[in-house]
């Protein structure tokens, strides 16, 4: 059986046909921009879905999604609040949907481990911040899809999050949180791009370096309340900003180290996902496999 396995992103729709033969070096993931509008983005999920053969589909959504009734509860930073997903479409292939992290979770979970763990939780930074968790090698999930790990509270009455609240998680630690911290820094708020503050940080500006100083202190606050409420045998870490990991990770494992429940030091291995920003594609064969069957 071939899946096409779609990942929708705030800034880019990826998208591959995989299969159980399907490698991460045998991979091959195309991308499209993603629209700035909910009949945009439909669109060209119908144009993906029509121009392959797979046998079945895998979507996933950044956001909360309820499967019961096919609707996208609730997206932080993409237009699909409210949309039916598979209505949508209007194909007779079997689809599923599920949110993008829990779906890069299950996807480095099959994928990204010659062993595979009893438990794991995924960590995605990139245009938001999201999560996903396996315990006792199961993916934790519901009658909507669970674990906005985004959204917990990392700083008391901090900045304003587009769910409505103050202080979360994605405001720090991701693409917008990182820029954010370094115009707050630097006292410059002209625009800037990630790339430009990684060429910065590389020839040593000081402003930089505390700004990735700064992000791995927050990555780290998010990484330990993980750690001290699942307690699991790894934390990894994809999404975009997984690219510039040198920049971040070594600080972030520091700061974990010093902060988490003394219990807990040194049970959790935190490392960047082996799958990188791929997961949630192959994520999506996986969950074809396991909720749907194959043919």
């Amino acid at each position: 059986m071939k899946v096409l396995s779609i990942d929708i992103g705030g800034t880019t729709i990826k998208y591959g046909e995989v299969s159980e033969e399907t490698t991460i070096e045998t991979l091959n993931v195309a991308s499209v921009p993603t629209s700035g509008s909910s009949e945009g983005i439909i669109n060209t999920l119908r144009e993906i879905v029509n121009a392959s053969d797979a046998d079945a589909v895998s979507i996933t959504v950044p956001g909360v999604y309820d499967k019961q009734r096919d609707l996208v509860i609730f997206g932080t930073n993409i237009l699909l609040t409210g949309q039916h997903i598979v209505k949508s479409l209007n194909t007779h292939k079997k689809v599923l949907v599920e949110n993008d992290a829990n779906a890069a979770a299950f996807g480095e979970y099959a994928f990204g481990f010659e062993q595979q763990p009893e438990s794991m939780v995924m960590i995605t930074l990139g245009t938001g911040v999201g999560g996903g968790v396996i315990l006792n090698r199961k993916r934790l999930s519901g009658k909507i899809t669970a674990t906005e790990l985004g959204h917990i509270a990392i700083m008391v009455n901090g900045r304003q999050c587009n769910c409505g609240n103050k202080g979360c998680f994605e405001k720090y630690c991701s693409v917008s949180g990182l820029i954010m911290t370094y115009q707050e820094i630097s006292g410059n708020s002209a625009d800037i791009s990630v790339d430009e503050i990684v060429s910065l940080y590389k020839r040593g500006d000081i402003n930089a370096i505390e700004a990735f100083d700064y992000y791995a202190l927050c990555l780290a606050y998010g990484i330990v309340s993980v750690i001290n409420l699942i307690t699991p045998e790894y934390v990894r870490i994809g999404g975009g900003l997984c690219e510039i990991a040198e920049c971040y990770m070594d600080k972030t494992k520091e700061y974990v180290e010093k902060m988490v429940f003394p219990g807990f030091k040194g049970v959790t291995d935190v490392s960047i996902a082996r799958l990188k920003n791929s997961a949630a594609v192959l994520g999506g064969l996986e969950m074809i496999k396991s909720e749907i069957g194959f043919c």
